[in-house]
């Protein structure tokens, strides 16, 4: 029987794999260039927006910074969790031998 197909959507597009690569490879010159491109261009883009596309920018980021540091929370109790009774069990069992 195949395999069954997974979702492309954890795939890293060829598009975004060159970019990748046409970072890794350029000079620090052409990296200031591409941040100082990119930074003018969102300024450009703030300076046109609306008081109301504003509020929903920041609410949206404001959100996904939330959404963020739940998630490493989250993660971090985990991992905390795992340690402890990880070390709780292996001391358990080297007690009963």
């Amino acid at each position: 029987m195949p395999r069954k197909r997974k979702s492309s959507l954890s795939r890293v597009s060829s598009q975004r794999q060159a970019k990748r690569l046409a970072i890794s490879l350029e000079s620090l010159e052409d990296a200031e260039l591409r941040r100082q491109e990119k930074a003018e261009r969102q300024a450009v883009f703030r300076a046109s927006e609306t008081s109301s596309q504003r509020q929903q920018r920041r609410l949206e980021q404001a959100e996904r910074q939330a959404t963020l540091r739940a998630i490493e929370t989250l993660c971090s109790k985990s991992a905390k969790a795992i340690r402890t009774s990880g070390t709780s069990g292996r001391l358990k069992s080297s007690g009963n031998t």
